[in-house]
């Protein structure tokens, strides 16, 4: 009978030992799933702002703006508008204060150029002495069957630059959501990167 039990302790005590060992296998397991799911920060010389902001202009004629401080330090980046002339002809702009847009320069819409949409995998560089870099222009407008831009097409990248001096600047890309009736225009969020001359790609944060 004495060795029946011990027979019964030493089994027990294995299966307990096991059982221990096996729950700090998954254990392990799963810290080491949670580890490599871990999202790190793409770029630690990248600065990232979320701004969701969201103007609507529904009545004609009419222009509804508001501003962007796209670093956080009180003093206004860029203005966004949505400007109605009439039901069927109105026009998205943006402009720099503190900062220049990419632009085409191969088109304008009253003197003023379209807003490139980045399309690429980093942000465009600045070519010395050209206008790729300016101020401001239009991001989409529609002025009866003619229309260009980014309206209707969804969560769309447009890039940009500042200047620490005259040769360094820092790039940056920023998403944006027009509407395809051109009644509202968001600012989602953006992202630029510390280190001057440096493109970054877009959606890096």
């Amino acid at each position: 009978m004495k060795n029946t039990n011990q027979q019964l302790q030493s089994l027990t005590t294995n299966k307990t030992s096991k059982t221990t060992s096996f729950l700090m296998l998954v254990v392990m397991l799963i810290a080491i799933t949670l580890i490599s799911c871990k999202k790190e920060k793409d770029d630690p010389n990248i600065t990232y702002h979320s701004i969701n902001k969201t103007i609507s202009n529904n009545t004609i004629p009419s222009t509804a703006i508001d501003s962007v401080d796209y670093d956080g330090n009180g003093t206004i980046d860029f203005l966004f508008g949505v400007f109605k002339i009439s039901s069927d002809s109105f026009y998205v702009a943006f402009e720099g204060h503190a900062a220049a847009l990419n632009l085409d320069t191969t088109a304008t819409v009253d003197g003023l150029f379209i807003v490139n949409e980045t399309t690429g995998t980093t942000t465009p560089l600045y070519i010395p002495g050209s206008d790729n870099y300016d101020v401001g222009g239009i991001v989409s407008y529609k002025f009866g069957i003619n229309k260009q831009g980014i309206a209707g097409k969804g969560d769309r990248y447009v890039s940009f630059g500042f200047a620490a001096s005259p040769s360094n600047i820092h790039y940056g890309w920023m998403k944006m959501n027009i509407s395809a009736d051109f009644k509202t225009f968001k600012i989602i969020d953006c992202a630029y990167s510390t280190l001057a001359n440096t493109p970054i790609t877009l959606g890096a944060k």
